[in-house]
Parts: structure tokens; sequence; C-alpha cells
């Protein structure tokens, strides 16, 4: 009986053999399960960026559209605004008017721009 328990009881040189190989079949698990997680999260990965190169694409030319059709909607509300005056005299006072209005509070929206800036500090403390 006894000879029949010492050749079932593996010893250590055998335990340290099946240590062995069962790491390394773990290890080669772990191996595939990683490269199948990473072919998903690289394929996410490329298409948020493709999605976020469509959007920007899109904004920018939203954002010349409209200023396409901004500047020629001013300058014929210009024109007009001038025509229905009739006093072609009258003309050079409100161009004065108007272009001292434009002076006037484009100085007042920098000077609230550096006040806010100079108080508020955005961006302090974050890395560039």
């Amino acid at each position: 009986m006894e000879s029949f328990l010492q050749s079932t009881v593996p010893t250590d040189a055998a335990r340290r053999q099946q240590a062995e190989e069962y790491r390394q079949h773990i290890t080669t698990e772990l191996a595939q399960l990683q490269s199948q997680a990473q072919a998903p999260a690289h394929m996410w990965d490329w298409l948020l960026r493709l999605a976020a190169q469509g959007v920007y694409l899109c904004g920018q030319i939203y954002i010349r559209l409209l200023t396409l059709v901004v500047l020629p909607l001013v300058i014929f509300s210009l024109i007009t605004g001038a025509a229905s005056l009739g006093q072609t005299a009258r003309l050079g006072q409100v161009a004065l008017w108007a272009f001292s209005y434009y002076l006037v509070t484009s100085a007042l929206a920098v000077l609230l721009g550096l006040v806010l800036v100079q108080t508020l500090r955005p961006g302090l403390g974050q890395m560039p």
C-alpha cells in the first residue's frame, strides 16, 4: 500500500514541472485574450478619430458658409440703409456716427476682455 501512495504523490520536481506548465498555459491564454481585446479598441480609436475629423470638417464648412452669407448681407443692408436716407448730406453724419459707435464698442469689448482675463485668469493651473 505504501508503494502505491508513493507512486501517486508527485515529487517536488513534478510539482514544479506542473506549475511551470500551468503558468505557461495561463500566460499564452492571457496573451491571446489581450490581442483579441486590442483589435476592437484599435478599431474604436480609428472610428472616433474619423468621426472627429468629419465633425471638424463639417464645422469648418459651416463657418465658412456663414461668412459667405453674412458679409454680403451686412454690406447690402448698409447700402439699403444709406439709400433710404434720401439726403446725401446726412449720409456723412450717419457714417461718422456709425464708425465712432463701432470704435467705442470695440474698445469697450477689448477692455472688458482684458479685465476679465486679469481677474479670472482662465487656464491657470492647467497643463499646456
